[in-house]
């Protein structure tokens, strides 16, 4: 929980430092953007019940709150859930998690936008009804969590002022394996 409470510090002292530096001028711009996608999460035996290494293709879906100073800096948090809609209480292998990201949004003309991220995910690997997780100390658990470091690249096409879509990759080496997504980003400006 403190390492929680930690990054979102983080990320609002961010988030008001870019304010301040806009000065007077062009404050920048707080963004919404809810997104849905494909995840892929890779699970090593070591931390699976039975031992035997799995890959879940998956649905995830998720929302970030950030902010975009005039110069370019971008400071976000977000929450995300990937899982199996139909099977998943069954197979385990959701990942829920919350983050923190920095980035740089480069404008490439015509609305086109690429941003960049590195990130900081608090998250946690849950186990189904058929075979549940492992803990670092071999322990059976019906969920595991940590922290672990992720890198993003989203494009974005602004559409007006105000609205934007895009989609997002996004790849983390986690504790228990790999979580990568690919997902449609909707972006709503203020």
């Amino acid at each position: 929980m403190y390492k929680k409470n930690t990054a979102a510090i983080a990320a609002i002292t961010m988030l008001i430092a870019g304010i301040a530096h806009a000065g007077d001028g062009d404050r920048g711009q707080f963004q919404l953007t809810p997104y849905v996608g494909h995840a892929q999460v890779r699970i090593d035996g070591q931390y699976l019940e039975f031992g035997d290494s799995e890959t879940f293709d998956q649905w995830i879906a998720g929302i970030s709150a950030g902010y975009r100073a005039p110069f370019g800096l971008v400071a976000e948090l977000g929450t995300a859930a990937s899982g199996e809609p139909m099977f998943g209480w069954a197979v385990g292998g959701e990942v829920r998690e919350t983050y923190v990201a920095v980035g740089w949004d480069f404008e490439l003309g015509r609305g086109w936008n690429i941003t960049p991220k590195l990130g900081f995910t608090n998250w946690e690997l849950q186990g189904g009804d058929l075979e549940n997780v492992v803990d670092g100390s071999g322990q059976l658990r019906d969920r595991i969590d940590g922290e672990d470091a992720y890198l993003e690249v989203a494009v974005t096409k602004h559409l007006n002022s105000h609205v934007g879509l895009g989609f997002s990759l996004r790849h983390a080496e986690v504790e228990f394996g790999q979580v990568s997504s690919a997902a449609f980003r909707f972006v709503w400006s203020l």
